[in-house]
This record gives structure tokens, C-alpha cells and sequence, in this order.
């Protein structure tokens, strides 16, 4: 219907310009005839001198009558030429100066307007003479035979226009259905077959391979279609680890904290060696207990809690370089470069866990490296504090660097589960920071940390994950 509607809107500007543009070849055809016989007049002159008409040839007559003129009036300084019937003035319907041709808006509506009510009208056309210079002629006639032909030439081009709007028209429907609303209609069925039942793929229906649109629709649907099912499967994957934590999270947090009981004991140990490492091994099993309940709870898409309080960043580095060992194949160095004065204020097993992740992280880029090298920077900027580590390894590959920050999508790490950055920037973003690639290549990585530094937190001692 919209086809056939512009269509129709198009055909009828052509014929209505067609049909205004024809009347008014018409009427320039009348004067040009006409002005044959002034012409002729003009050459016998069959007046008497005062300007009466005395005698009119009788070829003049004929002549006139075929061309269907009542009369004319040729003027020529001041002298005037009558011939034939002239109108009273008073009777004239309208008069058309063909030396001023009118606009095309103006041309429609006088067509309209002869079409309509046109018939019986006398009119006089009005051209100075091409032959006789300074000489004007005035031709008096009826619209009669103009309005019958320009209403069959209407007719004509109305049946030419309806024969082409039909077959024009119908040709752009069946085109426009089988390239653009077919395929649509099967994509829209599509979508909503794999919304009611993700997982059926015998509705699937694969791309056309066009290049256009329509094609770039179909390749999105598919590519939409296998994200979401490998996202469903990722889903389920990860409720069963979730049920799965949930069961062994009880006995491994009781066993934890049996570990802590036992390593209270050593703090009273005699041996100076076992009281220095006694708080360490306690901070670590007590941190293990959180980390159960962390995972748990990200397994349970749970934000982290966290305990604001300030602290030493390079202390917090310290810690982690003491709980991080390096890979025992190869050579790295590690350097630290952090302000001794630079306090920071978050919650500080968090940013261990962060700081310790990407760590670990760099120990594995440089692996069976010889020249490994590490540096763990941070400052201040304006309303935040910034951490960066960086490792001059081998880089992030291009088929992991859209999947970075996503759990279990890592595809450079056999071992690990791809779930140490995802946790990082959940932490981050608890905090209202961010963690962001900053560099990668075959020069090394950079991951930069962007902590804000809010007001201080209210301070709450720490309490000791107990059995449940």
C-alpha cells in the first residue's frame, strides 16, 4: 500500500504537469496559426484608410473558420485591424498573454480549472506578431474545442499512468517482498522462536551471505544467538560451581578455622623463628576462610563487603610479595616503586587479593624467562590514587583482550580458570575505582588500578571467619 500510494502521488504530479504543459502547447499552437492570418492581413491590408474593414478576402475567412477563431484584432501604432466576430469585453472569461508565460503552478491550475468547469467560455489570446515589429494581435475564440482536447489527452495519460503505476508498482512490491520484508519477517520469526526456546536450535536458520543490510542483520541475529547460548551454558556452568562451593564451602571452612585454632598456639612458641612467622601463617588462613566466602559469594553474583580503613600501600606490597612466590623456572625481578608515606584508604585484604592476582598474573607471563622484570608503581592524582603493574612479557594475545575482564574466558592461561581479573575489577568497582589495560605488546602489560580516596570509613575491628 505505501508502494502504491507514492506511486499514485508520483503519477499524479506527472500528469497533472502533463496536462497543464499540453493545454498551454495548445493555446501557443492556436496563436501560431492564428498569427499566419495576421500575417496575411497585415500584407493585403483590405482596410480603408480610416481603419475600416471594407472588404475581407474570402481565403481569410476560410481560413479562420478552420482554425475555429471568432476574430482578431491586429494593432500596429495607431492603427487597428478588426476581422471577424470581437467579443465585448464584458464577455471575456479570460485572457492569456502567451508573451508572459506563467509559472508552472499557475499552468496546473488553469488546466484544473478548464477540466472542472471549463466549455462555452470565450477567452482572447494575446502575442505581438514575430513578422510585423511593433504589431499586436488579439485573437477571440471559445475554450470548446481546447477543453475536448486536453480532457482525452487527461484520459490518455491517466490510462498510461494507472498501465505503469500497476506494473511498476506491483514489480517494487514483489522485489521489496522477497529482498527486504521477507527476510525481515523470517529474522523476526527467528528472534522470537529462539526467545521462546533459547536452546532449540532447529529454528536457526543461517546467514544468506549478503552484504548489504540485510545481510549485516542476519550475521548479528546468528552471532547474537551463539553469545547468548555459550553465555547460557556459562551460566549453568557456573550455577553448578556455585552449588558446588556451596556444599564444600562448610567443610573447608571448618577445617580453615581449625588451622587458625591450632596456629594460635605457635604465637607462644619459644622459638623466636615460629613466633615471627606465626602471624603471617595466621593471616593467611584467616584469609583463606575469607576467600571461600568471597568465591562463594561471587558464584552468587553477591557484591564484595567491604572494611575501609587506611593503610600503607607499600607495606600492602610487601605482604603480597612475601604471599606471592615467583615461578621457579627463571629469573624476575621485582621492583617496587611506591612512596613509603602513601596511605591509601580501602579495604586492604581486598586490594591484597587485587594487588596479589595481578602478580601472580605477571609471575606467569614471565615464566621460563630469563630476564623477567616486574615494577609495581603508584602516586597520586587528582581525588584518586593510581597503581600500576607492569611486566615486560610477551602481552595480551588478540583473542583474550575482548574477554579480559570476564570470568572463566581466558584462552592464554591452560592452568588457571580466567577468573582472577574478573574478581579484580569487581573489587575495583566496589570501591569506585577501575582496573584498565593499560599497555600490552611485545614489549610487556601494564594494568593500571584507579582508586578514589573517599572520606574514612567507620572503623570496625576485625572479626575471624568462624565455623558454621
Amino acid at each position: 500500500m505505501l508502494v502504491v500510494s507514492i506511486l499514485v502521488c508520483v503519477e499524479l504530479a506527472v500528469l497533472s504537469w502533463s496536462v497543464a504543459t499540453y493545454r498551454y502547447e495548445q493555446l501557443e499552437r492556436q496563436m501560431a496559426q492564428d498569427m499566419l492570418v495576421a500575417d496575411a492581413i497585415a500584407i493585403m491590408r483590405p482596410f480603408a484608410p480610416d481603419g475600416t474593414d471594407t472588404s475581407t478576402p474570402a481565403e481569410v475567412l476560410n481560413l479562420m473558420r478552420r482554425l475555429r477563431s471568432a476574430g482578431l484584432i491586429v494593432r500596429s501604432d495607431n492603427t487597428e485591424w478588426r476581422v471577424g466576430d470581437i467579443f465585448a469585453r464584458s464577455e471575456i472569461d479570460g485572457a492569456f498573454n502567451l508573451d508572459d508565460p506563467p509559472g508552472i503552478t499557475t499552468k496546473i491550475t488553469d488546466a484544473l480549472n478548464l477540466l472542472l468547469v471549463g466549455g462555452g467560455r470565450e477567452i482572447v489570446l494575446v502575442q505581438r506578431s514575430p513578422v510585423q515589429v511593433g504589431s499586436l494581435v488579439e485573437v477571440f475564440t471559445t475554450d470548446d474545442e481546447l477543453r475536448a482536447k486536453t480532457l482525452k489527452h487527461a484520459l490518455d495519460m491517466a490510462l498510461v499512468s494507472l498501465l505503469v503505476t500497476l506494473v511498476l508498482g506491483w514489480t517494487l512490491v514483489v522485489i521489496l517482498d522477497r529482498w527486504i520484508v521477507a527476510p525481515i519477517i523470517r529474522i523476526s520469526r527467528e528472534v522470537a522462536a529462539f526467545h521462546g526456546d533459547p536452546e532449540d536450535e532447529s529454528v536457526d536458520h543461517p546467514p544468506s551471505g549478503r552484504s548489504d543490510e540485510i545481510g549485516g542483520l542476519e550475521m548479528a541475529v546468528d552471532e547474537m544467538r551463539t553469545e547468548v547460548r555459550r553465555a547460557l551454558r556459562q551460566q549453568t556452568r557456573l550455577a553448578t560451581l556455585g552449588a558446588a562451593v556451596s556444599r564444600v564451602n562448610h567443610d573447608l571452612r571448618n577445617m580453615l578455622s581449625t588451622a587458625v585454632l591450632l596456629s594460635d598456639t605457635l604465637e607462644h612458641s619459644q622459638d623466636p623463628e615460629v613466633r615471627r612467622i606465626a602471624p603471617r601463617l595466621i593471616d593467611s588462613l584467616e584469609r583463606a576462610t575469607r576467600l571461600c566466602t568471597d568465591v562463594l559469594r561471587f558464584a552468587r553474583d553477591e557484591k564484595p563487603r567491604l572494611t575501609e580503613t587506611d593503610f600503607s600501600l607499600a607495606r600492602l606490597v610487601e605482604e603480597v610479595d612475601d604471599a606471592t612466590p615467583p615461578p621457579q623456572a627463571g629469573v624476575v625481578r621485582l621492583r617496587v616503586e611506591v612512596p613509603p608515606q602513601l596511605v591509601v584508604h580501602a579495604d586492604r585484604d581486598q586490594m591484597f587479593r587485587v594487588l596479589q592476582n595481578l602478580l601472580r598474573n605477571a609471575y606467569e607471563a614471565l615464566e621460563n624467562r630469563p630476564d623477567g622484570d616486574i615494577l609495581v608503581g603508584a602516586g597520586r592524582a587528582e581525588g584518586h590514587v593510581w597503581i600500576e603493574v607492569s611486566d615486560n612479557g610477551p602481552g595480551v594475545s588478540q583473542g583474550t583482550l575482548q574477554w579480559l575482564f570476564h570470568p572463566f574466558r581466558a584462552k592464554d592461561k591452560l592452568g588457571g580458570s580466567g577468573l582472577g581479573l574478573a574478581i579484580v575489577r569487581e573489587i575495583m568497582r566496589a570501591h569506585g575505582g577501575e582496573i584498565e589495560l593499560a599497555a600490552t605488546g611485545s614489549g610487556g602489560t601494564t594494568f593500571r588500578l584507579r582508586l578514589p580516596q573517599r572520606q574514612k570509613a567507620v572503623q570496625r575491628p576485625a572479626v575471624r571467619e568462624k565455623a558454621l
